[in-house]
Protein backbone atom coordinates (compact mmCIF):
# COMPACT_ATOMS: atom_id res chain seq x y z
CA UNK A 1 0.00 0.00 0.00
CA UNK A 2 1.54 3.63 -1.01
CA UNK A 3 1.22 6.33 1.74
CA UNK A 4 -0.90 8.04 -0.89
CA UNK A 5 -3.52 5.68 -0.56
CA UNK A 6 -3.96 4.36 3.13
CA UNK A 7 -7.26 2.15 2.74
CA UNK A 8 -5.75 -0.98 4.86
CA UNK A 9 -4.27 0.22 8.03
CA UNK A 10 -4.18 -1.64 11.16
CA UNK A 11 -3.95 -0.79 14.96
CA UNK A 12 -1.32 -2.23 16.82
CA UNK A 13 -1.36 -1.33 20.54
CA UNK A 14 2.54 -1.01 21.85
CA UNK A 15 4.18 -3.56 23.54
CA UNK A 16 7.89 -3.66 24.40
CA UNK A 17 8.60 -6.26 22.07
CA UNK A 18 7.60 -2.89 19.83
CA UNK A 19 10.07 -0.79 21.14
CA UNK A 20 13.06 -0.76 18.41
CA UNK A 21 10.35 -0.57 15.66
CA UNK A 22 8.80 2.31 17.15
CA UNK A 23 12.08 3.87 17.86
CA UNK A 24 13.53 3.37 14.49
CA UNK A 25 10.30 4.53 12.72
CA UNK A 26 10.21 8.09 15.14
CA UNK A 27 14.29 8.75 14.58
CA UNK A 28 14.35 7.81 10.73
CA UNK A 29 11.30 7.66 9.14
CA UNK A 30 8.59 10.94 10.66
CA UNK A 31 8.09 14.19 10.12
CA UNK A 32 7.74 15.35 13.51
CA UNK A 33 9.93 13.53 15.39
CA UNK A 34 11.98 14.70 18.86
CA UNK A 35 13.26 12.25 21.36
CA UNK A 36 10.49 13.16 23.41
CA UNK A 37 8.56 10.60 21.39
CA UNK A 38 11.04 7.79 21.26
CA UNK A 39 9.72 4.79 23.69
CA UNK A 40 13.81 5.06 24.57
CA UNK A 41 12.58 8.32 26.34
CA UNK A 42 9.12 6.90 27.86
CA UNK A 43 10.34 4.15 28.87
CA UNK A 44 11.87 6.12 31.64
CA UNK A 45 8.74 6.53 33.67
CA UNK A 46 7.98 3.03 34.45
CA UNK A 47 4.67 1.95 34.92
CA UNK A 48 3.76 5.64 36.56
CA UNK A 49 0.92 5.81 33.67
CA UNK A 50 -1.15 3.49 32.20
CA UNK A 51 0.10 3.34 28.65
CA UNK A 52 -2.35 3.55 25.49
CA UNK A 53 0.14 3.80 23.19
CA UNK A 54 -0.53 2.74 19.62
CA UNK A 55 1.39 1.76 15.59
CA UNK A 56 -0.92 2.85 13.04
CA UNK A 57 0.78 -0.25 10.15
CA UNK A 58 0.40 -0.91 6.60
CA UNK A 59 -1.36 -4.44 6.47
CA UNK A 60 0.08 -5.46 3.54
CA UNK A 61 3.90 -5.25 4.34
CA UNK A 62 3.44 -4.30 8.32
CA UNK A 63 4.59 -1.17 7.81
CA UNK A 64 4.84 1.84 10.43
CA UNK A 65 2.94 4.74 9.17
CA UNK A 66 2.48 6.37 12.15
CA UNK A 67 2.71 5.90 15.63
CA UNK A 68 0.80 8.07 18.44
CA UNK A 69 2.12 8.03 22.54
CA UNK A 70 -0.78 8.43 24.32
CA UNK A 71 -1.96 7.25 28.29
CA UNK A 72 -5.01 7.18 29.66
CA UNK A 73 -6.67 10.07 31.64
CA UNK A 74 -9.22 8.62 34.52
CA UNK A 75 -9.08 11.54 37.12
CA UNK A 76 -12.08 13.07 36.32
CA UNK A 77 -14.54 10.72 36.83
CA UNK A 78 -14.94 9.85 32.51
CA UNK A 79 -12.05 7.44 30.61
CA UNK A 80 -10.09 10.39 28.22
CA UNK A 81 -6.66 9.28 26.37
CA UNK A 82 -3.96 12.28 26.22
CA UNK A 83 -0.90 13.11 24.69
CA UNK A 84 1.80 10.81 27.07
CA UNK A 85 2.29 12.60 30.42
CA UNK A 86 5.71 11.27 30.53
CA UNK A 87 6.46 14.07 27.02
CA UNK A 88 6.51 17.22 26.94
CA UNK A 89 4.04 17.17 24.05
CA UNK A 90 2.97 14.86 21.93
CA UNK A 91 0.12 13.76 19.17
CA UNK A 92 0.43 11.55 16.26
CA UNK A 93 4.03 11.15 14.72
CA UNK A 94 3.48 10.68 11.27
CA UNK A 95 5.92 8.90 8.34
CA UNK A 96 7.74 12.01 6.46
CA UNK A 97 5.79 11.36 3.08
CA UNK A 98 2.65 10.95 4.15
CA UNK A 99 -0.46 13.00 2.25
CA UNK A 100 -2.67 14.66 3.50
CA UNK A 101 -5.53 12.20 2.76
CA UNK A 102 -3.91 9.53 4.09
CA UNK A 103 -3.11 11.23 7.38
CA UNK A 104 -6.79 11.81 7.73
CA UNK A 105 -7.48 7.99 7.12
CA UNK A 106 -4.98 7.42 10.55
CA UNK A 107 -6.24 10.60 12.68
CA UNK A 108 -9.71 8.75 11.86
CA UNK A 109 -8.49 5.10 12.98
CA UNK A 110 -7.08 6.17 16.23
CA UNK A 111 -10.21 8.23 17.15
CA UNK A 112 -12.10 4.69 16.42
CA UNK A 113 -9.73 3.12 18.32
CA UNK A 114 -9.67 4.64 21.42
CA UNK A 115 -13.73 5.48 20.94
CA UNK A 116 -13.83 1.52 20.70
CA UNK A 117 -11.57 -0.26 23.20
CA UNK A 118 -11.48 2.01 26.46
CA UNK A 119 -14.97 4.04 25.28
CA UNK A 120 -12.90 7.35 25.84
CA UNK A 121 -15.21 10.49 26.15
CA UNK A 122 -12.05 12.46 25.15
CA UNK A 123 -8.83 12.92 23.13
CA UNK A 124 -6.66 15.52 24.11
CA UNK A 125 -3.62 16.41 22.17
CA UNK A 126 -0.71 18.63 23.01
CA UNK A 127 1.18 19.42 20.14
CA UNK A 128 5.01 21.24 19.53
CA UNK A 129 5.42 24.84 18.86
CA UNK A 130 4.83 24.96 14.32
CA UNK A 131 8.94 25.83 13.44
CA UNK A 132 9.14 27.43 10.07
CA UNK A 133 10.40 24.40 8.17
CA UNK A 134 9.47 21.72 5.69
CA UNK A 135 8.96 19.63 8.95
CA UNK A 136 5.70 21.37 9.43
CA UNK A 137 2.66 19.64 10.58
CA UNK A 138 0.47 22.01 9.75
CA UNK A 139 -1.85 19.01 8.09
CA UNK A 140 -1.56 17.69 11.27
CA UNK A 141 -3.66 20.64 13.13
CA UNK A 142 -5.64 21.47 10.09
CA UNK A 143 -7.03 18.04 10.25
CA UNK A 144 -8.30 18.03 14.08
CA UNK A 145 -9.89 21.49 13.59
CA UNK A 146 -11.84 19.59 10.33
CA UNK A 147 -12.54 16.38 13.07
CA UNK A 148 -14.19 18.67 15.32
CA UNK A 149 -10.95 18.97 17.77
CA UNK A 150 -11.74 22.23 19.45
CA UNK A 151 -8.57 24.42 20.76
CA UNK A 152 -8.67 24.05 24.15
CA UNK A 153 -5.53 26.00 25.88
CA UNK A 154 -2.41 27.60 24.02
CA UNK A 155 1.24 28.26 25.36
CA UNK A 156 3.33 31.09 25.09
CA UNK A 157 6.95 29.87 24.06
CA UNK A 158 9.70 31.21 23.44
CA UNK A 159 12.16 30.29 20.17
CA UNK A 160 15.21 31.21 18.48
CA UNK A 161 16.24 30.75 14.89
CA UNK A 162 19.72 30.37 15.58
CA UNK A 163 20.79 30.82 11.51
CA UNK A 164 19.43 34.11 12.08
CA UNK A 165 20.22 35.51 15.41
CA UNK A 166 22.80 38.38 14.77
CA UNK A 167 19.56 39.99 12.45
CA UNK A 168 17.43 40.01 16.00
CA UNK A 169 17.54 43.62 17.37
CA UNK A 170 17.30 42.89 20.70
CA UNK A 171 20.00 40.38 20.30
CA UNK A 172 22.62 42.73 18.70
CA UNK A 173 22.00 45.16 21.62
CA UNK A 174 22.27 42.63 24.41
CA UNK A 175 25.39 41.39 22.88
CA UNK A 176 26.43 44.52 22.64
CA UNK A 177 26.32 45.77 26.07
CA UNK A 178 27.54 42.23 26.89
CA UNK A 179 31.01 42.52 25.39
CA UNK A 180 31.50 46.40 26.20
CA UNK A 181 30.88 46.11 29.50
CA UNK A 182 33.35 42.59 29.75
CA UNK A 183 31.55 42.15 33.46
CA UNK A 184 32.10 38.43 33.57
CA UNK A 185 35.57 38.71 32.30
CA UNK A 186 36.31 41.46 35.08
CA UNK A 187 34.61 39.79 37.54
CA UNK A 188 35.89 36.20 37.00
CA UNK A 189 32.48 35.01 36.29
CA UNK A 190 33.67 31.42 33.73
CA UNK A 191 30.76 29.75 31.66
CA UNK A 192 31.64 25.55 31.36
CA UNK A 193 29.95 22.29 29.27
CA UNK A 194 29.54 20.01 31.80
CA UNK A 195 29.64 16.26 31.68
CA UNK A 196 30.48 14.60 34.53
CA UNK A 197 27.97 13.28 37.04
CA UNK A 198 29.63 15.51 39.89
CA UNK A 199 29.12 18.71 37.43
CA UNK A 200 25.11 17.49 37.17
CA UNK A 201 24.99 16.82 40.68
CA UNK A 202 26.08 20.31 41.32
CA UNK A 203 23.77 22.07 38.60
CA UNK A 204 20.81 19.81 40.07
CA UNK A 205 21.22 20.80 43.81
CA UNK A 206 20.85 24.65 42.16
CA UNK A 207 17.85 23.59 40.42
CA UNK A 208 16.23 22.05 43.74
CA UNK A 209 17.04 24.90 46.29
CA UNK A 210 15.76 27.58 43.99
CA UNK A 211 12.26 25.84 43.49
CA UNK A 212 12.03 24.54 47.19
CA UNK A 213 12.47 28.08 48.57
CA UNK A 214 10.51 29.99 45.42
CA UNK A 215 7.45 27.69 45.35
CA UNK A 216 8.07 25.13 47.47
CA UNK A 217 8.23 22.28 45.75
CA UNK A 218 10.61 19.67 43.87
CA UNK A 219 12.02 19.82 40.33
CA UNK A 220 9.65 17.50 37.80
CA UNK A 221 12.89 15.12 37.76
CA UNK A 222 14.72 13.40 40.97
CA UNK A 223 18.19 13.36 40.52
CA UNK A 224 18.53 9.95 40.22
CA UNK A 225 15.67 10.46 36.96
CA UNK A 226 17.78 12.97 35.19
CA UNK A 227 21.28 10.28 35.98
CA UNK A 228 18.53 7.69 33.90
CA UNK A 229 18.03 10.13 31.27
CA UNK A 230 21.87 10.91 30.59
CA UNK A 231 22.92 7.67 30.80
CA UNK A 232 20.29 7.17 28.00
CA UNK A 233 20.96 9.91 25.75
CA UNK A 234 24.50 10.67 26.68
CA UNK A 235 24.66 12.86 23.38
CA UNK A 236 21.68 14.86 23.46
CA UNK A 237 21.47 15.63 27.22
CA UNK A 238 23.67 18.70 28.20
CA UNK A 239 24.76 20.39 31.11
CA UNK A 240 25.73 23.95 31.32
CA UNK A 241 27.04 26.05 34.06
CA UNK A 242 28.47 29.28 35.45
CA UNK A 243 31.02 29.18 38.31
CA UNK A 244 31.89 32.59 40.35
CA UNK A 245 33.99 32.81 43.65
CA UNK A 246 34.08 28.79 43.24
CA UNK A 247 30.54 28.52 43.48
CA UNK A 248 27.91 27.22 40.96
CA UNK A 249 25.58 30.43 40.59
CA UNK A 250 23.72 29.49 37.53
CA UNK A 251 22.96 26.89 35.05
CA UNK A 252 20.79 25.33 32.26
CA UNK A 253 20.01 21.62 31.02
CA UNK A 254 19.60 21.21 27.17
CA UNK A 255 18.03 18.63 25.97
CA UNK A 256 18.62 18.11 22.03
CA UNK A 257 15.65 16.84 20.22
CA UNK A 258 16.71 16.46 16.79
CA UNK A 259 19.06 17.60 14.58
CA UNK A 260 17.58 20.95 14.11
CA UNK A 261 16.27 21.82 17.29
CA UNK A 262 17.48 22.20 20.67
CA UNK A 263 14.68 22.31 24.32
CA UNK A 264 15.64 24.54 27.66
CA UNK A 265 14.67 21.94 30.42
CA UNK A 266 15.36 23.48 33.54
CA UNK A 267 16.81 27.31 33.85
CA UNK A 268 17.90 28.50 37.18
CA UNK A 269 20.42 30.80 39.18
CA UNK A 270 21.60 31.52 42.45
CA UNK A 271 19.60 34.62 43.47
CA UNK A 272 22.22 35.51 46.45
CA UNK A 273 24.57 36.41 43.23
CA UNK A 274 21.50 37.60 41.00
CA UNK A 275 23.59 41.42 40.81
CA UNK A 276 26.56 39.07 38.52
CA UNK A 277 23.73 37.94 36.53
CA UNK A 278 25.54 35.07 35.10
CA UNK A 279 22.87 34.27 32.86
CA UNK A 280 23.47 36.08 30.00
CA UNK A 281 26.98 35.11 29.27
CA UNK A 282 25.77 31.33 29.78
CA UNK A 283 23.47 31.84 27.17
CA UNK A 284 25.50 33.44 24.83
CA UNK A 285 28.20 30.29 25.03
CA UNK A 286 25.03 28.35 24.46
CA UNK A 287 23.62 29.93 21.58
CA UNK A 288 27.21 30.19 20.06
CA UNK A 289 27.91 26.23 20.65
CA UNK A 290 24.93 24.99 18.83
CA UNK A 291 24.81 27.86 16.25
CA UNK A 292 28.36 25.94 14.94
CA UNK A 293 27.01 22.42 15.57
CA UNK A 294 24.71 23.81 12.78
CA UNK A 295 21.07 23.42 15.09
CA UNK A 296 18.84 25.80 13.86
CA UNK A 297 16.69 26.51 16.64
CA UNK A 298 16.37 27.06 20.39
CA UNK A 299 13.40 26.29 22.04
CA UNK A 300 13.02 28.83 25.35
CA UNK A 301 10.62 26.78 26.85
CA UNK A 302 6.98 28.22 28.16
CA UNK A 303 6.39 31.17 29.38
CA UNK A 304 2.63 30.99 30.28
CA UNK A 305 0.62 28.76 32.75
CA UNK A 306 -3.34 29.20 31.66
CA UNK A 307 -4.31 32.86 31.22
CA UNK A 308 -1.03 33.61 33.71
CA UNK A 309 1.68 35.44 31.65
CA UNK A 310 5.07 35.34 33.52
CA UNK A 311 6.42 38.33 32.13
CA UNK A 312 9.59 38.68 34.02
CA UNK A 313 10.88 35.28 32.06
CA UNK A 314 9.43 36.51 28.79
CA UNK A 315 11.11 39.57 28.86
CA UNK A 316 14.62 37.50 30.01
CA UNK A 317 13.79 35.52 26.54
CA UNK A 318 13.04 38.40 24.92
CA UNK A 319 16.06 40.32 24.75
CA UNK A 320 17.92 37.47 23.39
CA UNK A 321 15.44 37.87 20.46
CA UNK A 322 13.43 35.27 21.16
CA UNK A 323 9.74 35.37 19.26
CA UNK A 324 6.64 34.08 20.96
CA UNK A 325 5.30 30.31 18.92
CA UNK A 326 2.36 28.58 20.71
CA UNK A 327 2.04 25.26 21.95
CA UNK A 328 -1.48 24.17 21.78
CA UNK A 329 -4.06 21.51 23.15
CA UNK A 330 -6.63 20.39 21.17
CA UNK A 331 -9.66 18.24 22.59
CA UNK A 332 -12.39 15.89 20.83
CA UNK A 333 -15.18 15.52 22.84
CA UNK A 334 -17.10 14.04 19.96
CA UNK A 335 -15.34 10.64 19.44
CA UNK A 336 -18.46 8.97 18.12
CA UNK A 337 -19.47 11.46 15.07
CA UNK A 338 -18.28 11.94 11.74
CA UNK A 339 -16.13 13.92 9.51
CA UNK A 340 -18.06 16.53 7.95
CA UNK A 341 -17.83 16.51 3.75
CA UNK A 342 -15.16 17.30 2.92
CA UNK A 343 -15.82 17.91 -1.17
CA UNK A 344 -14.22 14.15 -1.80
CA UNK A 345 -16.48 11.84 -3.79
CA UNK A 346 -14.66 8.88 -3.04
Amino acid sequence: MSTSDCHNLKVVPYSGEKRQDWDDFVKNHSRNHTIFHEQRFLSYHGDRFRDCSVLICDQKNGSILAVCPAALNEGSGQVGVVSHPGSTYGGIIYRDELKTKALKKIVDIIIKHYFTIYGAKFIKFILPEEFPTGNSIGDLTFLLWHRGFELASKEASTVIDLKNINSYPNFRKTTKQYIKSKKDERLGISHHLGETEAEINMAYALIKNNLNAKYQKDPTHSLEEIFRLKRLYKKEIKVFYSIFEERLIGTVIIFELNNEVVHTFYISQDYNYARVNPLTGLFMLIFSHYAEKGFKFFNFGISSRGKWIKWGILDFKEQFGGRLLTRDTWILRDLSGEWPFDGALS
